[in-house]
């Protein structure tokens, strides 16, 4: 196993008399430090905004003051220069001082000796060490701070989870239980001879049928979620003419549009070049923006989809006129669970966003969104025009060129 061996460390003297200086520089020469040497409080101040020492030795006389007041101007400075109050001070004396004295110029960081030449090499390697056993507590604190907070994101992400799906799953199966029971009861259906035979409208099958869709179509998104956060979303790529994808899922969602009183445009470019993706996961983001667009906003919205060359990518984005979204919200909403302000009135696992990012990532390219609040949204995503690497060798393959 290899071990990390830190470095001596670095050393800043603040002496101005020769003869004390070599003396320390003498006692510490076996220590392996890199020292600089400060003749004044201000050039010692000016050579910490450079480069940061591991430990300060500060001769008491320096500022010709008394021993307290160099400590204390020494300290002034360095807080009115913005240096860290972490880097201990080792203020040697020439001689012994009263307790007093000496418990004013000690501090959790700092410490105060008469200087005994002995004694100063490990007093240095000492100070270094707890500073930096210091650095690795307050990083391991700040590392276990963030793994704290965010397993209480992901608890609070959880407990949403778990209100979403049992709003989501419980109120359509409790409206099934009501029809099945009316259905037992005969309320709404007429007499039958044989009362084991229950004569059951077409119109009530296809609501109950509609109601399973719905929780087979949300678990799906939530097993298609946490699969992509377990292992990378596999694509069948292939050559895509978009504007034909495009216009089919507008034909096919046109129902859904027409009940929510909204309309839809294209504005798709001419001649768009094909892209290179996968046409089942690209319709689910499509039909996902648009879906959201209506759920999120009121009745009478005005959809608009456009696609166009950009940069060298077919940039696509579904764009409305309703409510839009605030600022710091646009970032979250592709989060796992993620719901927008604008969700109050609706439910849902806030895994679809999610999944289009997901979509999106797997063909290497972007999917993000512009919006204003009461000035509707745009969102936007990227597809590449055409296969790379040995990809694009194996496409080559497969249409028959050289």
């Amino acid at each position: 196993m290899d071990v990390e061996i830190a470095p001596p460390g670095r050393v800043l003297l603040v002496n101005a008399e020769s003869a004390s200086l070599a003396l320390w520089l003498d006692a510490i020469a076996d220590g392996g430090f890199t020292v600089h040497v400060a003749g004044t409080g201000e050039e010692a101040i000016a050579h910490l905004g450079l480069q940061q020492p591991d430990v300060i030795v500060l001769d008491g006389a320096v500022l010709g003051l008394p021993v307290l007041a160099t400590y204390q101007q020494f300290k002034a400075l360095a807080t009115s220069s913005s240096i860290p109050s972490t880097i201990p001070i080792l203020t040697l004396t020439p001689a012994s001082i009263p307790a007093s004295l000496k418990s004013a110029l000690e501090s959790d960081d700092d410490l105060v000796s008469c200087f005994q030449p002995q004694t100063l090499l490990p007093l240095v390697q000492t100070l270094i060490s707890v500073r930096r056993l210091r650095q690795q507590v307050s990083k391991k604190s700040q590392e276990l701070h963030a793994a704290v907070s965010c397993r209480q994101q992901t608890e609070q992400s959880l407990r949403s989870l778990l209100h979403a799906m049992a709003h989501d799953l419980r109120n359509p199966t409790l409206g099934m239980q009501m029809v099945i029971k009316n259905l037992l009861e005969g309320v709404g259906v007429e007499p039958q001879p044989c009362p084991e035979v229950i004569s059951i409208p077409r119109s009530t099958l296809e609501r109950m049928v509609q109601g399973v869709e719905c929780h087979i179509k949300q678990i799906d998104c939530l097993l298609d979620a946490y699969s992509c956060t377990a292992e990378p979303l596999v694509l069948q790529r292939q050559l895509i003419q978009l504007d034909e994808l495009i216009l089919a899922i507008g034909a096919s969602l046109q129902p859904l549009i027409t009940k929510d009183q909204a309309t839809l445009t294209f504005h798709i470019a001419p001649d768009l070049p094909h892209v290179y993706g996968d046409p089942c996961q690209i319709r689910r983001v499509f039909e996902h923006l648009i879906t959201n667009a209506l759920k999120h906003n009121p009745p009478g919205v005005e959809l608009a989809i456009a696609a166009r060359v950009e940069a060298g990518r077919v940039r696509c984005s579904v764009k409305d006129n309703g409510v839009g979204i605030p600022a710091d919200q646009c970032q979250q909403l592709f989060g796992l669970h993620q719901r927008g302000t604008n969700a109050g009135h609706t439910h849902g696992l806030g895994v679809g966003l999610y999944l289009c990012q997901q979509i999106i990532e797997a063909h290497r390219s972007r999917i993000n969104v512009n919006s204003v609040p009461n000035s509707g949204a745009v969102f936007w995503f990227e597809l590449p025009i055409q296969a790379e690497g040995d990809e694009a060798r194996e496409l080559a393959i497969q249409v028959g060129q050289p």
